[in-house]
């Protein structure tokens, strides 16, 4: 009788490949979301930093736009808004 065929493939021969493939299962194994989630979440993820970052540009594009607001209070949320870009970048 057959052995049923898992669906994980087979490691690679090189021992230098062993630990990466070994850490691969680690991760499969050990995530703590299933597929379906984890794509539910990557996308919520992406949509909270594309409004994160339009929001950010037009507070920057309505503070630089228009002398009247630039007082100490509209400039402190400029200095926030660009930041908080500057942070979108680095990640």
């Amino acid at each position: 009788m057959e052995q049923p065929q898992s669906s994980s493939p087979e490691p690679p021969s090189d021992s230098e490949y062993q630990t990466d493939y070994e850490l691969v299962l680690m991760y499969e194994q050990n995530r703590s979301l299933s597929e379906p989630w984890f794509t539910v979440s990557a996308i919520a993820y992406s949509l909270l930093i594309l409004i994160t970052f339009l929001g950010n540009s037009l507070v920057i594009w309505a503070v630089a736009r228009r002398k009247e607001l630039w007082n100490p209070r509209n400039i402190f949320i400029l200095n926030l808004a660009i930041s908080d870009i500057r942070e979108l970048r680095r990640k």
